[in-house]
């Protein structure tokens, strides 16, 4: 951990809101640098006190706990906590901060920010891989793995972070990365959020409090905001999968292909890649812009994009038994992510699971999706999974055969039946389309029992 204060704490007093991992985190840090603070810590749940807490640190737990909690200089908010639900007496007169602000404010060295609706994981990790075949110290933080701020320790102006930033951690983010990348933005975390321009106006303030010494690396032609270019000050470096004027990365015959000096220099064609997918594509196209621009060698790419593996519950393949394909991806949470992993399995899924905890996303997209691809059995886990039904079934015509419907209460039942009704030689896939948060403690979970759902009736 630092030990410098930051600017981002003022007054003799810090509330914690929310304590899990980054409210953690960030009482670890105060402790650290300034023990002198007065800490009070307000969560709806039940609570367990860091081992460094000053024994006369004040808690304040249960749903009320935001009212009862006592009026500090600085709020600290963790994210996944609206800032709405904060009330405004402790708002009034106090500094509001959160754990993701006081990172940019203390982190020495550059930082490379991603984010997006979905591929912000798998682009982080392929831009931290081959940057770390090139420089010494290049460090994977944000909203994957560790909390930021454990990462601070040892770091120098050599250093190189790469952020993955979601849509909690933007919102009220007062900084931006010296390079930003930003991926395709869809509706998700409405019952956040409240609407999908508040969710899309996170995502953007990424790019927000560029310089012109920065740069933002963005998809010609999958998003256009029409003030993006009132937003930021930042160089734009374009990829797109199509040969374009202006394109710094691109796709020419299925090949990546890097512009530079008035040459297109060819790295690999893209089904060498392990990743699988038009979305992982365009994952590899943004990757690639940033270590091209950071000065890595086109030969230092090439040689890790061949050997980068799919990140767990990213489409990835669990295994076969008893002759069926299984695919867990679990962090399929949007329809267009479900979209995507059918594309990139093509006619091979006779079987999807889906459905989860319904945030009120549009599924109207997914029904021609799984119309016009070869599955024949849709397995639907409760809460989303009759509005993904409707979807199927409205873009349906008489002609059409609809796929056999199976209503399930737990995922058990749900690989229960897939190995009954996929045929051999065929796959299962799972890609809710839907968050996790109705049955699951998260997106993972959901994939490890679907993985060991797979393995332990594949053995029967």
């Amino acid at each position: 951990m630092t030990n410098r204060i930051s600017s981002e704490i003022t007054g003799g007093s810090v509330l914690i809101l929310g304590y899990g991992r980054e409210g953690k985190c960030v009482h670890r840090y105060l402790c650290s640098v300034a023990p002198q603070l007065r800490i009070a810590v307000c969560d709806e749940q039940a609570v367990e006190l860091i081992a460094e807490a000053s024994p006369d640190c004040a808690v304040f737990t249960g749903k009320e706990c935001f009212l009862r909690a006592p009026r500090c200089t600085t709020l600290i908010r963790s994210p996944g906590l609206s800032p709405m639900k904060i009330p405004p007496a402790l708002r009034d007169d106090a500094w509001q901060t959160s754990l993701m602000n006081i990172f940019f404010s203390l982190a020495p060295g550059k930082i490379i920010g991603v984010t997006g609706t979905k591929g912000k994981s798998t682009t982080s990790s392929l831009i931290h891989r081959v940057l770390s075949t090139h420089y010494r110290d290049v460090r994977l933080v944000g909203n994957i793995g560790l909390p930021a701020l454990d990462y601070l320790p040892g770091a120098s102006a050599d250093t190189i972070f790469v952020c993955e930033l979601s849509s909690f951690q933007l919102e009220d983010l007062r900084f931006s990365p010296h390079i930003a990348v930003l991926l395709e933005i869809f509706p998700e975390h409405l019952d956040h959020h409240g609407t999908f321009e508040q969710y899309e106006r996170a995502k953007l303030n990424i790019t927000v409090n560029q310089r012109t010494n920065d740069f933002l690396v963005i998809n010609k032609f999958q998003y256009k905001h029409p003030q993006l270019s009132l937003m930021t000050s930042a160089n734009r470096v374009f990829f797109t999968e199509e040969p374009t004027t202006g394109s710094s990365v691109f796709l020419d015959n299925n090949c990546i292909t890097i512009a530079q000096n008035g040459e297109a220099i060819p790295l690999l064609r893209a089904d060498e890649l392990r990743l699988l997918g038009r979305g992982n594509i365009r994952n590899t196209l943004a990757a690639v812009s940033v270590c091209s621009l950071c000065g890595v060698p086109s030969g230092h790419i090439a040689q890790e994009l061949r050997n980068f593996e799919p990140l767990e519950h990213r489409l990835e393949y669990v295994g076969e038994f008893r002759g069926i394909k299984f695919y867990n991806d679990s962090l399929s949470t949007i329809p267009q992510a479900a979209i995507n992993a059918l594309d990139a399995l093509k006619l091979d899924v006779a079987t999807m699971i889906l459905g989860g905890h319904d945030r009120g996303v549009d599924y109207t997209p997914l029904g021609p999706a799984v119309m016009e691809s070869a599955v024949r059995t849709i397995i639907l886990m409760p809460g989303s999974g009759e509005r993904i039904w409707e979807a199927i079934r409205r873009a349906g015509n008489k002609a059409d055969r609809l796929p056999r419907k199976f209503a399930v209460s737990s995922l058990e039942e749900a690989v229960r039946i897939a190995y009954q009704e996929t045929p051999e030689g065929k796959t299962c896939l799972l890609s809710p389309a839907s968050s996790s948060l109705n049955m699951f403690r998260d997106y993972r979970e959901r994939g490890e029992i679907f993985r060991s759902c797979v393995r332990k009736f594949g053995l029967e």
